[in-house]
């Protein structure tokens, strides 16, 4: 029975194990080195990639990559603003092809040299998510300065929607000095459209004792088309409003 136990236990290890390997991207180079991780995002040429042995992000020139296989869905960004929602893969040796599987199952295929950006979305919609908190505390017993900063930012990624977000407190008291309190925040959104037009909205918030300000909101709205789309440039118009709210202490 134990001998069973530890086949069944082998044989789950391994399903786990392929499992977890089939969720990862790959991709090939020119030089035949293949990397496997990741692949986070495309833009202005460079290839962003993800692995868990590194501590940071591969940073590789598109042209050099050969081959690639994306394993979630991903945003593709094309030429002439063309923009899809799907699992895309090279489908030919030389790497000149590639293929898009949207949602509805129908497949695509565009030359490589298309594709000028691309970004992995999560299916789950609360992997859409990401967000990031720092904390610091700073002390000087020469003129006992203690200042706590607080730091954070999200944001979240879906096939229309992009929403990113930050924010940072700092309050600081000092012998002999004023006490300093500063608090800004920002938050924006961003809704895509299928061709080249796009909504934006943005937010910001700002509260500084040294400038005497008690609050400042600046809401804005706007809307932008994409002009020019390649993996060397990006050119775009926007028109929008702003409005600025500021209460001062005095």
């Amino acid at each position: 029975m134990i001998d069973n136990l530890n086949k069944y236990i082998f044989v789950m290890l391994l399903l786990i194990s392929a499992t977890l390997h089939a969720q990862n991207d790959s991709i090939q180079l020119k030089s035949n080195d293949v990397l496997v991780g990741t692949i986070k995002s495309l833009s202005s040429g460079v290839l962003t990639f993800e692995t868990p042995y590194s501590d940071s992000d591969f940073k590789i020139v598109f042209d050099e990559v050969k081959d690639f296989v994306i394993q979630r869905k991903c945003i593709v960004i094309l030429t002439h603003g063309r923009r899809y929602f799907g699992n895309l893969r090279t489908v030919t040796k030389d790497s000149k092809n590639v293929s898009i599987s949207l949602e509805d199952g129908s497949v695509k295929y565009f030359e490589l040299v298309e594709v000028i950006a691309l970004q992995e979305i999560e299916d789950q919609f609360w992997k859409k998510f990401n967000g990031a908190i720092d904390l610091g505390y700073n002390f000087t017993k020469a003129n006992k300065n203690s200042q706590i900063t607080i730091a954070g930012q999200f944001e979240f990624n879906s096939e229309k929607w992009l929403v990113e977000g930050d924010f940072n407190v700092l309050n600081s008291t000092q012998d002999d000095a004023d006490k300093i309190r500063r608090t800004d925040a920002k938050l924006e959104v961003i809704r895509l459209f299928s061709k080249k037009w796009y909504l934006l909205s943005d937010l910001s918030f700002l509260k500084n004792t040294e400038q005497a300000i008690d609050s400042r909101l600046s809401p804005s709205f706007g809307i932008g088309k994409l002009l020019v789309s390649t993996n060397k440039l990006y050119l775009g118009i926007t028109i929008g409003v702003a409005y600025n709210i500021e209460n001062f202490v005095d």
